[in-house]
């Protein structure tokens, strides 16, 4: 069974990228976004960087309040 997995604001997220041949990690929180035709900021809520905005997440559907894992990927 493929159980859907939905994120809402506030959802706490840890996040592994690769930055210039460097492995780097960041926790992000989702926060509700007034930018038209986006659901959500990404904020990020530890370290030297905390309060600041790493990206925005676009709407999946009209009116959204969230997002799916598959469409968070993208």
């Amino acid at each position: 069974m493929n159980k859907l997995r939905l994120f809402f604001r506030g959802t706490c997220l840890d996040v592994e990228y690769v930055l210039e041949g460097i492995v780097k990690q960041r926790r992000v929180m989702l926060v509700e976004s007034y930018e038209e035709g986006m659901v959500f900021q990404v904020v990020g809520v530890r370290g030297y960087d905390a309060g600041s905005i790493f990206g925005y997440i676009p709407n999946e559907f009209a009116d959204a309040v969230c997002v799916s894992y598959e469409h968070l990927k993208k």
